[in-house]
């Protein structure tokens, strides 16, 4: 088994591109563009952006996690998102989503 903390050592987030849709990655881009206009990162900074893009793509937290963390881990399972994006450096985080 993979060690769960692996994916901040790699460069890049190496995915399977059949997970990812133009649906998720519209949910990226939104994304995207919310994070980067944040100074601070917590998770009580990131619940808001979540869940207005769970309200944007009328979907749940499902269809926004799930592309987030293959974009972020590649894999569809692994440490909590919020985990996964506060554990990263800011500029990784958007060199990997960028990367999609």
């Amino acid at each position: 088994m993979k060690d769960a903390a692996s994916f901040r050592t790699r460069k890049t987030s190496i995915y399977d591109k059949k997970l990812i849709d133009d649906l998720s990655k519209k949910v990226i881009n939104d994304f995207i563009s919310e994070y980067e206009k944040l100074s601070s990162l917590s998770r009580e900074v990131l619940e808001p952006i979540i869940k207005s893009l769970i309200d944007k793509h009328k979907t749940n937290f499902k269809g926004v996690g799930q592309p987030l963390r293959i974009a972020l881990v590649g894999s569809r399972f692994g440490p909590g998102l919020y985990d996964v994006i506060l554990s990263l450096d800011k500029s990784e985080v958007l060199k990997r989503l960028k990367s999609i």
